[in-house]
């Protein structure tokens, strides 16, 4: 208003001019306030994430150390009866379950000696020979060897009627992890491998996780 007067007094009459010096007057103090606005906000935001890093700081060396409180952690997942299921699942034969480690199809491969370097290049899943074989048997299950080898999310689903081992090879998965985990070699390091066996028929706590 006050820029609209000045304008009239210097003898400026005509609308449309006074209306565009109004209106480039209205925009630069828009812009200047915009600009200043964003510096307070900036230097705000810089001095509250500062605080919050000092205080975060401030809480880890106060604290406990971390192996405590990994430990604390780790604790209040466990519970009396979380291994009761695992326990009683039987264990396996001596080299029954070896085939789904090594890609050996079970209704070939002989127990035993025939498991290790010693079998015949027919004797393995397709997926894990390193070369081409004629097969004379339809391979009804997936290379769960080179599941562990490869660089994917999908899921190696386990199933079966009741009765039929699933349980036991998993448990056998689960006592022998160190010896296909190792197998991952385009992996820096070894993954890190989690268990849990759910029972339906047990407590409440033991079917959920």
């Amino acid at each position: 208003m006050r820029t609209f007067i000045l304008a009239l007094s210097r003898g400026q009459t005509r609308l449309e001019d006074l209306v565009q010096q109004q209106s480039h007057s209205v925009k630069e103090v828009i812009r200047a306030e915009t600009m200043r606005s964003q510096h307070i906000v900036a230097a705000l935001v810089t001095l509250e994430s500062a605080k919050v890093c000092e205080n975060i700081m401030n809480d880890r060396n106060s604290g406990p150390p971390m192996w405590q409180r990994r430990e604390k952690l780790l604790r209040s997942l466990k519970y009396d009866s979380m291994n009761d299921r695992i326990d009683q699942i039987s264990e396996t034969h001596e080299g029954t379950y070896q085939w789904i480690i090594q890609g050996v199809r079970p209704w070939i491969a002989e127990i035993g000696d025939d498991l290790d370097e010693g079998a015949s290049q027919s004797h393995f899943h397709p997926d894990c020979s390193p070369k081409t074989a004629v097969f004379d048997v339809d391979v009804s299950w997936n290379c769960f060897r080179c599941w562990t080898q490869s660089i994917t999310d999908d899921i190696y689903w386990i199933q079966g009627k009741a009765g039929s081992g699933k349980s036991t090879l998993m448990k056998f998965l689960t006592q022998e992890s160190e010896n296909w985990s190792t197998q991952q070699s385009h992996l820096q390091r070894p993954p890190l491998v989690l268990t849990h066996f759910l029972w339906a028929a047990g407590l409440p706590i033991q079917r959920s996780i």
